[in-house]
């Protein structure tokens, strides 16, 4: 009887583990229906009317009478958000307690006023949204958490900038963005297919306003000539950037769940916001590379998983998020001291970190030494134009690893380098192949050599090298035919284990393949102005292999075994991966 005893109790224990793994956020069951009122007007200080829609957790037949409720709110410009399966989260949410405001961004969807894309009006409607929230609208309790993904993502941040200490707000979970959208967006000082994203601002279904989709061929038109948005110092990138009001946000002391992916537009953005906040807890710069030493606040935290764009989020644990600032509850998953969350591509294992860069333990992999030129490849030069065409890319492998070893974190590259032009693009991608010789691309990293200026103080060093350069990206310099240059760029973070017997492959081109460029949200550099292709158009590019500067890769490599596996599994919740 005893020895049964012990079986059923020790079955009941894995019972509960599976469990806890499958639901590791114990998420409530549905408590309510839901109820919407839509197209309620609110009017902004300057008299602009913005449409707000409200959900509403309901019994079977009507409002809950005599409760309140927190609110979770939303800014967004788009019409889709009003259909599945964007509703389907708001649902899970409001089901669970909370009612959920979409408030229709000034100048889309039926909103008054002019939308100019994060504009410092646009950023200014949001305080005034969530004290209508809080103050003016029926079951609301008072307590405001923020949601949303991209654009939703920063409006979150901007409404946390400019709402101060002791707002109503007391959670935020931006999802999918970054501190500085114009290095992702216009990677190493090159487009990326992401400009095309205004020029389709007139598609149906999206914004739903004439005046926003000029706006947007605007926006494109100059991103594309090489206007104004084709360089990151101007006025424009200035008020847009969340980097440039993250000690507004600091002070307000909002607690922040930032959500983001490795195949997403924004791996580096996301990360460096991680940094800067915590940097700023550890009262130092926001800029600085964060130090094993430091405080860590466990209000700020990331989750970084396989996903790309939209394509992924765990909704259980955004509830116990706002459930642990909104309804007091004691959420014990948050108390860490290990809040950046990330997913190993290669094998899926989650792992909680601390700081960002991850370690200070990089590889070097010369280029003509570790990393040799591929047999497929007579010389170290290949001419611009997209990869897929003849003599347009070079490659290069190391041998065989010995051990099991993780990549963790961000790289970067050094090229000494010529050109036959006026001015040379790199694109280096890193891949792991198998002994089978099946590529998986794990990462890359480009630059343009006439926007390659070096911010010293802004980049990361460890051991002498910068393992993080920070471009200035602000000025286009000249760039001389025959002349030997020095770049130095990064390469997007990521987390990736080698197999014993695997080894890494480097491609290097000046442009990504076609279909790398499809679509209109991308991170390739697919789309140089048209003054980056008057002076490229051409060109024959020569990387130097025995040079005074060795051409090389850092990458931060981990033995595997030495990162601390989380014990909780962050992956998209079943039908929601938004």
């Amino acid at each position: 009887m005893k020895k049964k005893l012990l079986s059923l109790t020790f079955l009941y224990l894995v019972l509960t583990n599976v469990t806890a793994q499958t639901n590791p956020w114990s998420a409530r069951s549905a408590q309510y229906a839901m109820q919407s009122e839509l197209g309620i007007k609110v009017t902004m200080s300057d008299g602009v009317e913005l449409l707000v829609d409200v959900y509403s957790p309901a019994d079977s037949i009507a409002k809950v009478a005599g409760q309140k409720f927190p609110v979770l709110l939303t800014q967004s410009p788009y019409a889709f958000m009003n259909a599945a399966p964007h509703i389907g989260y708001i649902d899970y949410y409001v089901k669970r307690g909370y009612i959920c405001v979409v408030a229709h961004i000034r100048g889309t969807n039926g909103s008054g006023g002019k939308n100019e894309f994060l504009s410092k009006r646009e950023q200014e409607d949001g305080p005034e949204i969530v004290a209508w929230a809080a103050t003016e609208l029926p079951q609301s309790n008072g307590k405001i958490g923020l949601f949303g993904t991209s654009w939703l993502g920063f409006t979150q941040v901007f409404t946390a900038a400019k709402i101060g200490k002791n707002s109503p707000v007391k959670a935020i979970v931006p999802t999918y963005m970054g501190a500085f959208p114009y290095r992702e967006l216009t990677p190493g000082g090159v487009p990326s297919q992401s400009i095309y994203f205004p020029r389709d601002f007139d598609q149906p279904g999206m914004l739903g306003n004439d005046s926003t989709s000029a706006m947007g061929k605007r926006l494109f038109k100059s991103w594309s000539g090489g206007g104004e948005l084709a360089l990151e110092g101007s006025e424009f990138w200035k008020i847009r950037q969340p980097i440039n009001y993250l000690e507004q946000v600091y002070q307000s002391e909002i607690p922040i769940l930032l959500v983001g992916g490795w195949q997403d537009l924004y791996p580096t953005g996301i990360s460096e916001l991680y940094a800067s906040l915590q940097n700023l807890h550890a009262g130092k710069s926001k800029f600085a590379m964060m130090d094993s030493e430091q405080p860590i606040s466990p209000n700020y935290h990331l989750v970084m998983g396989p996903w790309g764009h939209y394509k992924g989020l765990n909704v259980e644990m955004t509830l116990a998020w706002y459930d642990k600032w909104l309804m007091g509850k004691n959420i014990a998953q948050f108390n860490t001291q290990a809040p950046y969350h990330a997913i190993d591509m290669m094998t899926g294992t989650w792992y909680d970190f601390s700081t960002y860069p991850f370690t200070t333990n990089y590889q070097t992999f010369v280029f003509g030494k570790e990393l040799i030129l591929s047999e497929s490849n007579t010389s170290a030069s290949f001419r611009f134009g997209q990869r897929n065409e003849e003599n347009t890319s070079i490659s290069f492998k190391t041998k065989p690893f010995t051990e099991e070893m993780v990549i963790a974190g961000p790289g970067s590259v050094r090229l000494l380098a010529t050109t036959s032009s006026k001015d040379m693009t790199f694109l280096v991608e890193l891949f792991l192949v198998d002994e089978k010789g099946i590529k998986t691309r794990i990462t890359q990293g480009n630059v343009i050599a006439s926007l390659a200026q070096l911010n010293s103080e802004k980049s990361w060093k460890s051991q002498g090298q910068f393992i993080r350069p920070q471009l200035e990206l602000t000025t286009e310099i000249p760039v001389s035919s025959g002349k030997e240059y020095v770049l130095e760029f990064p390469m997007a973070p990521r987390i990736a284990t080698i197999q014993k017997g695997h080894r890494l492959e480097v491609l290097i081109s000046s442009m990504p393949k076609e279909e790398d460029c499809m679509g209109n949200l991308g991170v390739f550099p697919c789309l140089p102005t048209e003054q980056q292709l008057a002076r490229l158009q051409g060109g024959v590019f020569e990387i130097k292999l025995d040079g005074a500067v060795s051409s090389r890769i850092l990458l931060p490599m981990i033995p595997k075994g030495k990162m601390k596996v989380s014990t909780l599994n962050y992956d998209s919740s079943p039908n929601h991966p938004f």
